[in-house]
């Protein structure tokens, strides 16, 4: 009787350890933790968000670079730069260009086209006082824009034209006297110079003043110069 227990015993536990088995096995798929590292889904085999790769940030696969560096660069600094050129601001008017050249840093020429000087200004279109001459570097200029505004004087600070305007005056003539506009002074020179004024024929023909254009006004046994932009007749024997 004792054995027949036994073995009803023994396949009675065998039938639920069975059991429990089969009731632990679904859990062990579904509830189980990880058995491996995180895999990259591209199936590289870097853990993903781990490491740097060599084509990030600007950086192509062979090490070179396609940013500028934040801060100009020291001439003949190392450099991996492979697209054109970098360029940093000076102040609001000019900048300076480096260029990576054979593995080094050099600084391009700058090239910023033909420089302004007082030539480049011309009536009607001369400068105002207050108008904004925003780099054009410093200018110190005088126009003689006579049929309109008069004598000019325009200084530019590389920001704003500060302009005087003033009459016209015609050229000095004597000591104490000046001609009128469009006229030019002679001087008769023998035992004491004397002074006058005629038309300034070199001036219509748009000349500088010379005596091939004004010699006229000279006798013809005076000699011809020029001193100063007027015209000297020279008679060591007139009176």
């Amino acid at each position: 009787m004792e054995a027949v227990v036994g073995l009803a015993t023994a396949s009675t536990m065998r039938r639920f350890v069975s059991g429990l088995y089969l009731l632990m096995l679904p859990c062990s798929v579904a509830c189980g933790g990880k058995s491996e590292v995180e895999r990259d889904p591209s199936g590289g085999g870097a853990p993903a968000g781990g490491g740097n790769s060599a084509a990030g940030a600007g950086i192509g696969a062979a090490g070179s670079s396609s940013q500028c560096p934040v801060e100009p660069p020291s001439q003949l600094a190392p450099c991996n730069f492979v697209v054109g050129q970098c360029n940093y601001a000076i102040d609001k008017c000019s900048s300076a260009s480096f260029e990576c050249l054979n593995g080094a840093w050099f600084q391009a020429p700058r090239v910023g086209g033909a420089s302004y000087d007082c030539a480049s200004f011309q009536a009607p279109n001369l400068p105002k006082d207050g108008d904004s001459c925003e780099c054009l570097g410093q200018l110190d200029c005088t126009f003689n824009d006579c049929a309109d505004r008069g004598q000019l004087h325009a200084i530019c600070d590389n920001a704003t034209w500060h302009v005087k305007e003033s009459a016209c005056a015609g050229p000095p003539c004597g000591p104490s006297s000046s001609c009128a506009l469009g006229d030019i002074c002679i001087v008769h020179v023998g035992f004491g110079p004397t002074f006058s004024c005629v038309p300034n024929e070199c001036a219509r023909l748009s000349k500088p003043v010379s005596c091939d254009c004004a010699g006229s006004a000279c006798a013809k046994s005076e000699g011809c110069s020029i001193d100063s932009g007027a015209l000297v007749c020279s008679c060591p024997t007139c009176i």
